[in-house]
């Protein structure tokens, strides 16, 4: 099953993608009868910016294999476990505080981008 996952993530991220798009109005009547179909509220903003941010990683994915297909060693994790067991504490403290502040303001870019 993981191996089903790995192969398909970039298919299975749009369906996901897609889905929460094609169904977001239903989700936001469901918590708030009263809304429209298409609120231009909070909730609304959050789902969109998701779905942007859930394409923006499949289409960097895609790019990485396409272009960079060396690289597909790293994404390996036995390979990054192995790797990172070899660098030394300030530079995997470094390294994880980069990694989150890109997915932060890859999120951030991507609700700013929606309103």
């Amino acid at each position: 099953m993981v191996g089903w996952l790995k192969k398909h993530q970039g298919a299975l991220s749009v369906v996901v993608a897609t889905t929460i798009f094609w169904f977001g109005g239903n989700i936001i009547q469901a918590i708030d009868p009263t809304a429209g179909r298409y609120d231009t509220g909070a909730i609304h903003g959050l789902m969109m910016g998701a779905v942007a941010f859930l394409t923006a990683g499949w289409l960097a994915w895609l790019v990485l294999q396409l272009e960079w297909p060396t690289l597909n060693k790293h994404i390996d994790f036995n390979q990054w476990a192995q790797d990172w067991r070899v660098m030394r504490p300030e530079h995997r403290a470094w390294f994880t505080l980069a990694v989150w502040a890109i997915l932060f303001l890859g999120a951030v870019a991507c609700l700013l981008g929606w309103r």
